[in-house]
């Protein structure tokens, strides 16, 4: 029998009548020609921003370091109405660090790190290059620090404050927990206040991968005091200690303007008779050349109570030392 014999005879048996065949033929030419646009058509491609995730964390440890919250840019090719369907959230860039060594360490993003939906290609990330580091987790107590917002009434000011207990249970990587000078806390507006208060407080901490442990519930005392402000106090007499008998000495300036700090309605009335500017000359022997020294202001009789010196000008004198006739 005849290659043709044959053939006819299995399309006699599979489509007994000649609609059937029609159909078949037809649907094969369709199959053919759409296949053939899918293959020829032209792909399009599409970068999305990824965020990378680890899997397979060894127990009592934590991926740290520069990149660890990175996104990356993954460049993907697929015909445009499929990219159209797609989002980020569509790709996801997982690596593995079950075989991580602790210690930092660059790890080199690999198409196997990248899943893709199906029909569409990996064509790059970028970057590709990660700095991290595992890490073994530990716990630590950390201070707790207020974040104050806003003005009190009057003009007044923060002069101190506390807070019970003053630290807090935190757990986190190593080197984070070691960073990490102070977590704080949530914002305290002194806005309306004019007298000391206390207020519970929250710590906020805003990493990831440190947890903190509130057993007790921290309580912030605040004290308030007058505003602070500075003052110009011009005409400050130097004054000489520890001048042997048988020295004089002589300065150059004889005065100097000092600025001095404290509470606002206070320091208004320091006056330059409260002042003096000290150079010890105890241990100096009489000489041609004058000395240049910085002298240490004071309050005369306890006047320095709730005030501070800010700066002297100038800041240096001349002291010259001559040996008596």
């Amino acid at each position: 029998m005849s290659f043709l014999a044959r053939a006819r005879l299995f399309l006699n048996r599979c489509f007994p009548d000649r609609v059937s065949v029609i159909y078949f033929f037809a649907a094969l030419a369709c199959a053919v020609a759409f296949w053939t646009v899918t293959v020829t058509e032209e792909k399009e491609a599409k970068t999305y921003p990824v965020q990378v995730k680890f899997s397979n964390v060894p127990p009592g440890y934590a991926v740290v370091g520069p990149d660890v919250h990175s996104k990356v840019n993954v460049e993907v090719a697929a015909l445009g109405d499929i990219l159209k369907k797609i989002s980020g959230d569509d790709i996801s860039v997982t690596i593995d660090a079950g075989k991580f060594v602790t210690g930092p360490f660059v790890h080199e993003i690999t198409p196997g790190d990248v899943a893709l939906p199906s029909s569409v290609s990996f064509v790059r990330v970028f970057p590709k290059i990660l700095q991290l580091q595992l890490d073994k987790r530990v716990r630590a107590k950390i201070p707790l620090k207020p974040q104050f917002v806003g003005k009190a009434e009057g003009g007044k000011r923060v002069a101190a404050w506390k807070i019970d207990p003053p630290t807090i249970d935190a757990e986190g990587p190593q080197s984070v927990i070691a960073a990490t000078k102070y977590i704080p806390t949530q914002p305290i507006q002194l806005g309306g206040k004019r007298d000391d208060f206390s207020i519970p407080v929250v710590p906020m901490n805003d990493d990831p991968e440190v947890f903190v442990d509130v057993a007790v519930q921290p309580v912030l005392k605040v004290t308030l005091a007058e505003k602070m402000a500075q003052k110009v106090v011009r005409g400050v007499a130097v004054v000489v200690a520890k001048l042997p008998a048988n020295i004089e000495a002589r300065t150059e300036p004889k005065e100097i303007e000092v600025v001095v700090e404290g509470p606002a309605q206070s320091v208004e009335k320091i006056t330059s008779a409260e002042l003096f500017a000290q150079v010890d000359v105890g241990a100096l022997p009489a000489a041609d050349v004058p000395y240049k020294m910085k002298p240490a202001v004071q309050f005369r009789d306890g006047a320095a109570n709730g005030f501070g010196i800010s700066s002297s000008s100038p800041p240096f004198v001349e002291v010259l030392l001559k040996e008596k006739r």
